[in-house]
């Protein structure tokens, strides 16, 4: 534990460049984990979303050192993963009865109905926000 105090003392900025990355890993795990854990046992679960998570760092990784095109293949299948789990989790917890999303609703209904979209359809807004929450949390990486 000394070692890491040190050397976020000597490289603060590398520093703070990991913390979000860490923390929407760990958002990211636990969203996959829902998502695994509907066709496995919880162990599996957690221990494919863990491997996910180390798949989509050591492809960022070899992508940022220049590696070769089936680093980008693999790095953009796991970010798919980590999208649909994570829009799968949020699109479950979306409660739409619930006051946030209902006030979410009024604020963006002019711009759903812009777009097409039947403000009247539940579902579709909550896919909607589901794809806004947990869509966007991959690309933190």
């Amino acid at each position: 534990m000394g070692k890491i105090l040190r050397w976020i003392k000597t490289n603060p900025h590398r520093a703070m460049f990991l913390v979000p990355i860490v923390l929407v890993a760990i958002i990211s795990i636990s969203h996959v984990v829902t998502w695994y854990d509907m066709a496995n046992p919880m162990s599996w679960a957690i221990y494919l979303s863990v491997a996910i998570e180390i798949a989509a760092m050591t492809a960022l990784v070899a992508v940022s050192n220049q590696s070769k095109t089936g680093v980008w293949f693999m790095f953009g299948i796991v970010t798919l993963i980590q999208v649909i789990g994570n829009v799968f989790f949020c699109f479950k917890e979306i409660d739409e009865n619930g006051e946030l999303f209902k006030a979410w609703v009024e604020l963006t209904s002019p711009m759903w109905e812009l777009m097409g979209t039947d403000i009247s359809n539940v579902v579709g807004l909550k896919r909607w926000l589901a794809i806004l929450e947990g869509g966007l949390l991959p690309s933190f990486h």
